[in-house]
């Protein structure tokens, strides 16, 4: 026998967030709570395959949604799929707005957003091979593959950086290669030593991450900045 148990709190969340959807979303929604991140993309997964008829799921590089079935499909990093597959069919891949390494070797605006046109590309455009697509997930500022924010008009809908900030280590700043695994260790041992917990991002493992809480107070943000300083200087 399956219970259902709701109260009059998880309803009327339900309805304000199709109140505040953009567009033709607006009270157009399906609302449904999940205990994790990949259980609600697994939801996603289901419903958007009942209500369209299609077969495809268009994700973006350097992409976390999960590490359940469906969603780790959507999912590119290495440490969470190599032993996994195969796969869920039908995902397609396509590059996320990473400026700082941008796949496409241009820069930021003269670029024009070439990755966005070449999503629109493979999405409109015959022969591509994704011609199935049902829906498309991304993340408005990407935090595993290296809490990276899209550059301005590549997401219009986007505000949504809060307090995310990504520091990028690299040998040379001409070359951009990643800071070698090894000096990027000692780096975080020494920060761990003096108090502050570090995990590390990136789609080379050299990003540092920073996510306080909003209660984080000024003394505890230098702090912070102190300890990462000290750290590197001790390499």
């Amino acid at each position: 026998m399956a219970v259902i148990i709701s109260n009059d709190r998880r309803t009327e969340l339900a309805r304000k967030v199709a109140q505040v959807m953009p567009g033709k979303l607006k009270d157009n929604v399906v609302t449904y709570f999940a205990q994790s991140g990949s259980g609600a993309v697994e939801t996603a997964i289901k419903f958007v395959r009942k209500i369209t008829g299609r077969s495809q799921i268009a994700a973006f590089h350097g992409a976390y949604h999960g590490v359940w079935c469906g969603s780790n499909s959507l999912t590119t990093g290495d440490q969470y799929r190599k032993g996994y597959g195969p796969f869920m069919s039908g995902v397609v891949h396509l590059p996320y707005p990473y400026c700082y390494r941008c796949c496409f070797g241009l820069t930021y605006p003269s670029c024009e957003l070439q990755c966005a046109k070449y999503v629109d590309y493979v999405l409109n455009t015959p022969y591509t091979g994704a011609d199935d697509v049902r829906a498309v997930i991304i993340e408005a500022q990407q935090g595993e593959g290296g809490y990276v924010p899209p550059p301005p008009g590549a997401l219009e809908m986007c505000g949504g950086r809060g307090l995310m900030i990504g520091i990028e280590m690299v040998e040379d700043k001409e070359t951009r290669e990643p800071l070698n695994g090894d000096v990027m260790g000692r780096i975080i041992m020494g920060m761990l030593n003096r108090g502050m917990l570090m995990v590390p991002c990136g789609r080379f493992g050299n990003v540092f991450r920073f996510m306080p809480p909003l209660v984080l107070t000024r003394e505890h943000a230098a702090k912070a900045v102190d300890i990462l300083i000290e750290a590197c200087k001790d390499v």
